[in-house]
Formats: C-alpha cells, sequence, structure tokens
C-alpha cells in the first residue's frame, strides 16, 4: 500500500523520532511510504531547493493523490497537515489516519481530534510502540 506520511516539515519537528519510528513500523509491514524523504531535513531541502511554492504544491497534491492512505502523525500542529488532511477528506474517498502522543491532547485542535467523518480514524496512543498493533489491524501488512 502507498502511505502518504504527513508530519510537520517547517514547524516544530519535536516528534521527529516519533515520525521515524512510525514510518520503520509502516514499512516493516510491507507498506511503501512515498513522504519518506521529508525524514531528513537536508534530502528534503536539496530535492525542493529549485522549486518555486506552485511546483511544491504540485508534487505534494500529486502524492496525495496517488497515495492509497494519509497518516498522519499530529502531537505538533501543522497548517499542512490540516490541508492535506482536509484536502483528501473532502475532494477524494481516500483514507486518512490521524494519530498523536495522548501527552499533547492540549495542542491538538478538536478538529482533528473530535473528527468524525467516515474516511477518518484518529488513535492516540502513551508510547509510540502501541501503533504497530494499531496499523496491522488499520492497514493490514504487505509483507
Amino acid at each position: 500500500m502507498k502511505i502518504f506520511f504527513a508530519f510537520p516539515i517547517a514547524g516544530d519537528r519535536s516528534s521527529i523520532d516519533s515520525a521515524k519510528k512510525i514510518v520503520g513500523m509502516l514499512e516493516s509491514l510491507g507498506h511503501h511510504v512515498t513522504t519518506k524523504i521529508f525524514l531528513e531535513r537536508e534530502k528534503m531541502q536539496q530535492q525542493e531547493k529549485n522549486l518555486t511554492p506552485q511546483e511544491k504544491y504540485a508534487l505534494d497534491l500529486k502524492w496525495l493523490l496517488e497515495a492509497d492512505v494519509l497518516v498522519g502523525e499530529i502531537s505538533n500542529p501543522s497548517y499542512g497537515m490540516g490541508f492535506e488532511a482536509g484536502y483528501l477528506l473532502g475532494a477524494t474517498d481516500k483514507k486518512v489516519i490521524l494519530v498523536h502522543s495522548r501527552q499533547n491532547n492540549e495542542k491538538i485542535t478538536a478538529m482533528a481530534r473530535g473528527n468524525t467523518h467516515p474516511n477518518c480514524t484518529v488513535f492516540e496512543y502513551d508510547d509510540v510502540n502501541e501503533l504497530r498493533d494499531f496499523f496491522r489491524n488499520n492497514l493490514g501488512a504487505c509483507a
């Protein structure tokens, strides 16, 4: 399964270690994470350094539409992630999975935590390792 993994790119990247663990879990289940490059800021900046904002938007939208599902680690708010999830839920029939650390509940908008859209699943965790079983049950294993 192709997964568009969303997490803060330009803002608060304090959840980067969790993001790397999550991507590792998804890959260990046999999924292809199309946005893995964003885990490494230097590689991302190198790839995008000559792109205009419009070209970056077009590339992001292309990756969104090519993915089977969006998995977003929303423990730290991001306008981009909100747009990506909202776009998919409003313009497509694709699934969106939003996960976040329970410790960050006060930082996460009710629009995300309380989302009841039929194509959206929200899951809060105490420890990122809890996500392995959640992903296995909600995405399955491809390997």
